[in-house]
């Protein structure tokens, strides 16, 4: 039998894009441990208002049980995805080498010759090859790297071998989905259409 005012509707999980800023960790907050938490910043307070079609009024159950995907280094900011919902969690998992992530690298000093051909054939790093990097300069002290089956944490070494610094990182997008009008430390919902 039913129970009177029973909510059939399925409970909707839900899947948030935040804009981590450099400094945070991905860990869930702990005492004694010095940086502080993106999930930290997964508040009501924090949402951001920008145009979404799809506008949701955030509830308490939209931020537990929330798992981070796709990691990116605590130096780094970006775009941070987290979810409730499994059929995103498998997809950034299982196919987390087939997405493509673009990151912006703020650099210092002079690159070898021919360093972005290197790093389109595959660059030899730690007795291996690396699978191969499309990047491009964006300007003098910037360039934009295209990633796929290399993970962010890479870049300062690749940089390094490259004859650079990686002076900062930022993610600027996962498969389809960008930073767009997304303000540094807040967050947004992925849209039912959105896919990575």
């Amino acid at each position: 039998t039913l129970q009177l005012g029973a909510n059939l509707n399925p409970i909707q999980l839900v899947t948030l894009l935040l804009y981590k800023p450099a400094g945070y960790s991905l860990h869930a907050p702990q005492p004694g441990r010095k940086a502080p938490s993106a999930a930290s910043l997964l508040t009501p307070e924090h949402l951001a208002n920008v145009d979404t079609p799809q506008p949701m009024h955030p509830l308490p159950r939209h931020f537990r049980n929330q798992q981070f995907l796709l990691p990116l280094p605590k130096a780094a900011s970006g775009l941070v995805v987290y979810s409730q919902d499994p059929r995103i969690i498998r997809r950034l998992t299982e196919d987390a080498d087939l997405i493509e992530q673009e990151c912006l690298a703020e650099v210092r000093g002079q690159m070898v010759e021919d360093g972005l051909a290197l790093l389109a054939k595959g660059l030899y790093m730690d007795g291996d090859y690396l699978p191969p990097i499309k990047a491009s300069w964006q300007n003098e002290t910037h360039l934009r790297f295209a990633l796929k089956r290399v993970a962010p944490e890479w870049i300062a070494p690749v940089c390094a071998a490259l004859g650079l610094e990686l002076v900062a990182l930022k993610r600027l997008r996962l498969g389809r989905i960008s930073l767009g009008k997304l303000p540094e430390g807040q967050w947004r919902y992925l849209q039912g259409f959105e896919r990575f």
